[in-house]
């Protein structure tokens, strides 16, 4: 998972990340909110960061469980990602979304996080 941006250390996470560009939708399960329109900016095997603009974005908590919709880069197919809300912080790089979180995939087979993972690995080097 993508180490929260004050404090992390990118020594303690379990996977390289890597760059991405991912426009999706995600859901939250354990929450009363809205689907949130969501830019994915880093993905790694075990999570990713993400940014959001929408106020409802303050309702969710940490440990939160969320769905993910997002389409595959290479067959356009829809697929859906489950994660548990690790981390939000307001105000980080404000041009992609008013709020940036860090999410763990849980319950998501790996074939589906390598359906975003693979195409960014493939292009860029791991994220420091």
């Amino acid at each position: 998972m993508s180490a929260a941006p004050s404090g992390g250390r990118a020594d303690q996470r379990r996977h390289p990340r890597y760059p991405i560009s991912a426009a999706g939708t995600v859901w939250a399960l354990t929450a009363a909110v809205p689907p949130i329109p969501v830019k994915a900016s880093d993905i790694s095997l075990s999570g990713m960061m993400l940014h959001a603009s929408a106020e409802s974005m303050g309702a969710l908590r940490a440990g939160d469980e969320l769905l993910f919709g997002f389409t595959d880069p290479a067959s356009k197919d829809q697929f859906r990602l489950r994660a548990v809300l690790r981390w939000k912080r307001r105000g980080i790089m404000l041009v992609l979304g008013a709020w940036a979180f860090g999410v763990e995939f849980t319950g998501t087979p790996e074939e589906d996080v390598r359906r975003l993972l693979d195409p960014a690995a493939k292009g860029s080097a791991p994220l420091p």
